[in-house]
């Protein structure tokens, strides 16, 4: 090589006489390899400059791949929010080719109601270089709905675009559709609790009304039969303490076998006084032969006092029935059989009693008046029914009552009560 440079030199002061050099040949071979010298630094620097220029095009290559395909969507904005560059994640997030995203506003994609919130991001953005964060709804090409984070890194280069805007776009479609349907499940549940709430308050309040009107038909009744004690049998009992005096007093054997008579026929009338007022409180024939039996006995005997036609249609005896929801079953068909008398205009009503599952059903239907009923299902005639008092009893033992009934078509009565309901105690262990 440096053989060359010396022929190459000799080779020019041969064909140009004129620049035969005026140094003396030392100086001019000194000269020479410095040249030489210089010429080998260069050829390094060379041979450095271009493993960089491999070394960066590689770099460039990885980036742009990187870039490229990265599974985000990138672009670069301008300071009029159109699209410079973009990678195929941004292509694949907004459904358009990629070469079709050069030179169109993000705007285009952007919905309606959304484009007020990316114009101030836009200001904010040519304001200050720091990174900016908005989760926009966008458009995709055919319409469908996104929602997408915007990580927006401003800065500021050098001409002839001295501003720029790096933009990473997340799909957050899904995570933003889970929130929406988690914060409507909420609210609906929130809604189900105030429904709940205020049925729950309803309910307090109508068992509130049912318990005060219970109290007072047992008020009611102790009067009836404390009236009943005091009008018939005190005053049977009180004749025949009188009677008795007049017995001890009578100097005639007959006189006091005649007055002893009498005693006795008033006594044999207390007697069925009191047995009446017993059955009226708790039925025998319930606890000895069971509810079927304890109906029929009730039916009978009403139609004997009311001159009534209640009739009982009834099964095998109901077996596994505990007492507290047989007596409130007894108690509940004598005070409707007594509404049909009171109120119905007709002395005749069937009485049933089925099983259903584990469910007792008990119904009384009369072909009477009938009377209207309310959209609550409640019937529309006040207190004078009784009703309120048979439910507050059924509500006791877990029951439920239904009422049907058209003016002049007659009404019925369906009370279902489970056969044993759940933590009901059960008195001296028999069922009915």
């Amino acid at each position: 090589m440096n053989t060359n440079l010396r022929q190459r030199a000799e080779d020019v002061l041969d064909t140009n006489p004129e620049l035969t050099p005026v140094l003396p040949t030392s100086d001019l071979q000194k000269l020479i390899h410095e040249l030489q010298v210089h010429q080998v630094e260069l050829e390094v620097q060379n041979e450095e400059l271009r493993l960089a220029q491999s070394e960066l095009a590689l770099s460039r290559d990885a980036y742009a791949e990187l870039y490229d395909f990265a599974p985000l969507g990138y672009m670069t904005l301008d300071r009029h929010g159109s699209i410079q560059e973009a990678n195929h994640g941004a292509a694949a997030l907004l459904g358009v080719e990629r070469r079709a995203l050069t030179g169109r506003k993000l705007s285009d994609f952007v919905q309606h109601d959304a484009q007020d919130a990316w114009f101030l991001m836009r200001r904010q953005m040519l304001l200050s270089d720091e990174q900016q964060t908005l989760e926009l709804a966008l458009y995709q090409q055919d319409n469908s709905p996104l929602i997408a984070r915007l990580d927006i890194r401003p800065f500021f280069g050098a001409a002839p675009e001295p501003w720029r805007a790096m933009v990473t776009m997340i799909d957050i479609s899904a995570q933003k559709f889970a929130e929406h349907a988690l914060q409507a499940a909420h609210d609906n549940q929130e809604r189900l609790i105030e429904t709940r709430t205020a049925e729950l308050q309803k309910s307090e309040r109508r068992l509130r009304q049912m318990s005060g009107k219970l109290a007072t038909a047992e008020d009611d009744e102790r009067r009836r039969i404390a009236e009943g004690l005091h009008d018939d049998v005190a005053q049977l009992l009180a004749a025949c303490s009188l009677m008795l005096g007049a017995a001890a007093k009578a100097d005639d054997s007959e006189q006091r076998n005649a007055i002893v008579d009498d005693i006795d026929g008033y006594l044999r009338e207390a007697g069925e006084k009191v047995r009446s007022l017993s059955f009226e409180l708790a039925s025998a024939t319930l606890y000895r032969l069971g509810l079927r039996d304890a109906l029929n006995e009730r039916c009978e005997t009403m139609n004997a006092q009311h001159e009534s036609q209640f009739t009982l249609t009834a099964g095998p005896p109901i077996e596994k029935m505990d007492k507290p929801t047989a007596t409130a079953l007894l108690r509940a068909t004598r005070e409707l059989l007594l509404n049909v008398v009171r109120h119905a205009g007709v002395r005749e009503a069937r009485v049933s009693l089925t099983l259903d599952g584990d469910d007792v059903l008990l119904a009384v239907e009369d072909s009477g008046h009938g009377f209207p009923i309310q959209e609550d299902g409640q019937p529309d005639v006040g207190q004078r029914l009784g009703l309120f008092s048979i439910e507050a009893r059924l509500l006791a033992v877990g029951g439920k009552m239904q009422i049907e009934s058209t003016p002049g078509a007659g009404t019925r009565v369906t009370i279902r009560v489970p056969m044993k309901p759940r933590n009901m105690a059960n008195d001296e262990g028999r069922d009915l």
